[in-house]
């Protein structure tokens, strides 16, 4: 989640730069094993499948452990790491972009 919070954050893959992998303290090795490799690739086929066992209306859509929910789908399309963080509030993300919400109400 972290990684996906900064790339929403930023434009660090479009720019070829590892920025987010670090902040997400990802070892740079591992996601430049994963492109080389073809790991990356089977990742996203076997996402296509789990995308095709849904069957979803609409793109992207969000499940979680495997289970479509129109609730989370609806308030993933206005708050996607809000909407994450209520299933994963240990994450160090979701504990940052909470701190960001309050600051936001503080100032």
């Amino acid at each position: 989640l972290e990684y996906v919070a900064c790339e929403m954050d930023s434009e660090a893959a479009s720019k070829y730069s590892l920025e987010c992998v670090a902040q997400a303290q990802v070892r740079p090795e591992k996601v430049q094993h994963c492109v080389e490799f073809g790991k990356g690739t089977m990742l996203q086929i076997d996402s296509e499948y789990l995308t095709s066992l849904v069957a979803p209306k609409f793109i992207p859509t969000i499940t979680i452990d495997n289970v479509f929910d129109q609730h989370v789908q609806d308030a993933a399309q206005v708050d996607l790491i809000g909407t994450l963080c209520t299933f994963l509030m240990h994450s160090t993300a979701c504990a940052q972009h909470y701190n960001r919400l309050a600051w936001q109400y503080i100032f």
